[in-house]
């Protein structure tokens, strides 16, 4: 693994003591899910770049503190650290995350651990956090109510939320759950089904800032992404965060 700054290391120190787990970092490694519990992400985004674009744009014009929940081999971590964010990159796979980390890149780091239920106890806030084709992941492995509390706790600590949502059924059934709540392949019901997702979990502080279908593969039309923040509320007024 690359030498990493002191800044990055308390980038490190800041994840775990938010997940209780104490100054190893070892033993945070350890903490992984059973191999077997392998999903296919070997299909190409076809609007992968434009997505992490308008990502960058549309955080603030300062340096964010940024946590990437699924960060796969660590491209959107890396591509928004060269940008110059202070990203970390979570990933439970080891082969993706081994991927990331020899890839060095200045401002990105990254950890691997499963995020699940219990991940942002005690957790610090984050300028953003992205949950970019995760949320059908952590439905397929853990389940509906698993992936209802991880979006819930990200709200609690996080400014701004950028969502990525997949539209197929079978993202959702790889290890045997059942489908979720919207017609397969069908953007508008899956819309609705995200949109009141974000409603039930997140609540009334948190807008949808923006929303586009994002052309994706031959096997899926489009993903859904949705750039979410939360409103600061003054004297009942709402000001944007």
């Amino acid at each position: 693994m690359p030498m990493l700054s002191e800044r990055m290391m308390e980038a490190y120190r800041r994840i775990e003591r938010a997940m209780g787990f104490g100054r190893s970092r070892q033993w945070l490694q350890r903490r992984l899910a059973a191999p077997t519990a392998k999903l296919d992400f070997s299909t190409e985004h076809r609007s992968f770049l434009l997505r992490n674009k308008m990502i960058r744009d549309a955080l603030p014009e300062r340096r964010c503190w940024i946590l990437d929940v699924g960060s796969n081999t660590g491209e959107t971590t890396r591509f928004l650290a060269a940008s110059g964010h202070m990203v970390i990159g979570v990933e439970k796979f080891q082969e993706e995350y081994s991927e990331a980390v020899r890839k060095p890149q200045l401002g990105a780091g990254f950890l691997l651990a499963e995020v699940g239920s219990g991940f942002f106890e005690q957790a610090p806030s984050w300028d953003a956090i992205l949950l970019l084709s995760v949320l059908h992941r952590i439905y397929a492995s853990e389940g509906e109510s698993v992936m209802r509390k991880v979006l819930e706790d990200c709200g609690k600590v996080a400014q701004n939320i950028f969502l990525e949502g997949s539209i197929r059924h079978s993202r959702y059934m790889d290890l045997g759950h059942e489908a979720p709540g919207f017609e397969d392949l069908q953007e508008a019901s899956s819309f609705a089904w995200h949109k009141q997702l974000v409603d039930d979990c997140l609540g009334e502080d948190w807008k949808i800032i923006d929303y586009k279908s994002l052309p994706c593969t031959e096997n899926e039309p489009v993903r859904l992404y949705f750039h979410l923040r939360k409103e600061v509320r003054v004297n009942g007024e709402e000001l944007v965060g």
